[in-house]
Parts: C-alpha cells; sequence; structure tokens
C-alpha cells in the first residue's frame, strides 16, 4: 500500500502543541503523488483522509474550494451556519475571521450535551442581515487549516430549547 519513497513529512501542531490535524509529505518522485492523490478519501487507521496535491500555502488561508451553493436566505437572517471547523479553533479566531463581514454579535460552537466535546460547528450572528451575506462569500476559505463550509442559518422556531425556570 505504499505509494513510494518519501522525503520528508511535515506534521504541524497547533498553538496547544497538539496536531493541526494535516500534514504534508514530499516524495522522491512525482508518479508517488498520483498514488497518494488516488487514495482521498479513503479510511485510514479509523479515520477518513483528505489528501490532494499541495498548493504551496503550508495549510494557510488560501484559495476557496467548491461548495454546493447557499441554501436561500431566510428573511432578516442574521446567522450563519458554520461547518467543519478545526478541533483547535475558538471563539476568537472566528470573530477574527468574520470581523470584515460586519459586527459580530454572538459565536456559539456546538458542543455534545454529555462529553461537552466540540463537535466540528457552529454559529455566528450579526448585528445586520447584510453581514450574512458577505460571510457567504467567504464559503471554502481556510481556517486552522480547513476549508469552512458557511451557510445562512434557518430560523429558529418555537423560542429555543428551554432551560429553566423558577
Amino acid at each position: 500500500k505504499s505509494c513510494g519513497d518519501i522525503e520528508s513529512i511535515d506534521l504541524p501542531a497547533g498553538a496547544d502543541g497538539r496536531p493541526a490535524g494535516f500534514g504534508f509529505l514530499t516524495f522522491k518522485k512525482a508518479e508517488s503523488v498520483a498514488k497518494a492523490v488516488a487514495m482521498d478519501g479513503q479510511e485510514m487507521m479509523g479515520r477518513w483522509i483528505k489528501v490532494k496535491e499541495a498548493d504551496g500555502t503550508d495549510g494557510k488561508r488560501q484559495e476557496r474550494t467548491p461548495q454546493k451553493g447557499p441554501s436561500e436566505k431566510p428573511e432578516g437572517c442574521t446567522t450563519v451556519f458554520v461547518g467543519n471547523l478545526s478541533f483547535q479553533i475558538d471563539e476568537d479566531t472566528i470573530r477574527d475571521f468574520f470581523k470584515e463581514c460586519g459586527e459580530v454579535t454572538n459565536v456559539r460552537l456546538a458542543t455534545d450535551r454529555e462529553t461537552g466535546d466540540f463537535k466540528g460547528f457552529g454559529h455566528v450572528e450579526f448585528a445586520d442581515s447584510a453581514a450574512t451575506d458577505e460571510a457567504i462569500k467567504l464559503v471554502g476559505e481556510f481556517v486552522c487549516g480547513r476549508a469552512i463550509r458557511i451557510d445562512y442559518a434557518a430560523g429558529r422556531s418555537g423560542g429555543g430549547g428551554g432551560g429553566g425556570g423558577s
């Protein structure tokens, strides 16, 4: 299952020293790259892998990747869904990423109710509806080494998820 001889391996780490979730292999021969790219979408050691030829950005913010178009924008929408987020992301990184779109009023990162673990997606709320249109333009941009998904958030009905009373 070898693709060929590897010249070097680079596995970047996040600020906390934990693996960033991606890496770079440099092969000794060009034909090895094609063999590696053919493994895109397969499972390796219990994890789905994304394999593509490097584009010289070292995993930093780069050109956009394709995504199906956004859903229809709900009237008065001020919130976007953000998905495919790195498990190392934090609220400040998200606020910084969306700051040029407009005033970010709230960031909600989804967590597992039982464990509290981050689930890899969330919602970003803006002060005005026009900011969501600007946010949608950032679909596929890379944040923390991952091409993020962005879509208009569906309206919430019923006034939220309960939680208390006295």
